[in-house]
């Protein structure tokens, strides 16, 4: 009896190591299930035909990797750029430091050295260190020495060269252009310059009024509403109206119809007079042939006819009404009153 108790013992131990011992191996592969579902890679882009950017999941970290290779070039970055046109660097940070790699090999080109950089543009990078910025060539040789200081709008400007000059941004946050000598071709006194069109033209804001340079010379003056690229030139919005113009300032179309993508067109109704019948009355309403439209970069409302698309009241005013079939209702912010106009825009 004592045997068979003591072999029941035995065996129940045996059991339960063997259980204890498959329990581990679980764990074990649950375990590197997770980590191996946790820091799993997935691409994210590609850089060219070879190289890619992945991320790892749950990780905010990138990894280069080089197809061709079969392994990963650059590992644990803070974050990769995209590939810039026609050109093979790119700006990548790790350790809160920009360097560049090479978007065909995914090697490093320039150590990550920088507080700040940009992509390359026509031989040349804007780069920051010690709240300075200078501009540096793909041998990482100084072409302009630090001499701007690090604007606090900086960063949200594209600092790129395009035709020769690129804008730049003093302490005070005011835009200029300089050329690749680094001298101030346009003094920095303007509150926005955007990105060159064709490597020539750029907008100019001030003040709320814009303009267009052509290289660094303005072509049209700071006194416009509005102005954006489009086909063949720029759209311009003053007092009210909107007009397509090339570039020497010739109007290509004098105002851009209720249908484009310029204008946003609401359809009014003609409310007649209250008639009664008897005890009961009631307000009839036609579909009249004009319509209210906005230009775009300017926040008023204008009427135009549906049948000609011409203009009969610029888009000068807040709320517009049609009170009768001949007469507007338009109320007027710069006076604070409201004033009548007839169906030839003339004002009653």
């Amino acid at each position: 009896m004592g045997k068979l108790k003591k072999g029941l013992n035995v065996t129940w131990k045996v059991m339960l190591s063997v259980v204890c011992l498959i329990a581990v191996i679980i764990g074990v592969c649950v375990l590197n299930a997770f980590y191996e579902h946790s820091t799993r890679k997935y691409c994210y882009r590609s850089l060219s035909n070879d190289v890619e950017v992945w991320v790892a999941r749950n990780a905010d970290k990138y990894f280069v990797y080089n197809e061709k290779l079969g392994e990963f070039t650059l590992k644990n970055l803070d974050w990769v750029s995209s590939r810039p046109d026609n050109d093979s660097l790119t700006v990548f940070c790790k350790d809160n430091k920009r360097g560049y790699l090479n978007v065909n090999t995914g090697e490093v080109a320039i150590e990550p050295e920088y507080d700040h950089a940009w992509i390359f543009s026509e031989g040349l990078a804007a780069v920051v260190k010690d709240d300075k910025v200078g501009f540096i060539n793909k041998d990482n040789e100084f072409v302009i020495p630090y001499k701007f200081d690090y604007g606090y709008r900086m960063f949200d400007v594209d600092i790129l060269f395009e035709g020769g000059l690129s804008i730049m941004i003093d302490d005070r946050g005011a835009c200029g252009l300089i050329d690749k000598s680094g001298n101030w071709v346009i003094e920095p006194k303007y509150d926005e310059i955007h990105s060159g069109w064709r490597n020539k033209y750029r907008v100019v804001r001030d003040n709320g009024k814009y303009g267009l340079l052509s290289d660094s010379t303005f072509i049209l003056a700071l006194e416009y509403d509005y102005i954006e690229y489009a086909e063949g030139g720029v759209v311009v919005v003053k007092d009210g109206w909107m007009k397509h113009l090339d570039f020497e300032g010739n109007v290509l179309q004098d105002f851009l119809t209720a249908d484009g993508f310029w204008v946003l067109k609401y359809t009014w109704y003609i409310a007649y007079q209250e008639r009664e019948y008897g005890m009961e009355s009631y307000n009839a309403e036609e579909l009249s042939d004009y319509a209210t439209f906005t230009v775009k970069g300017t926040g008023g409302r204008g009427v135009i006819r549906l049948s000609d698309n011409k203009v009969i009241i610029p888009a000068l005013y807040g709320s517009i009404l049609m009170i009768t079939k001949d007469r507007f209702e338009v109320y007027d912010p710069k006076s604070s009153s409201y004033l009548l106009f007839d169906l030839d825009g003339n004002i009653i």
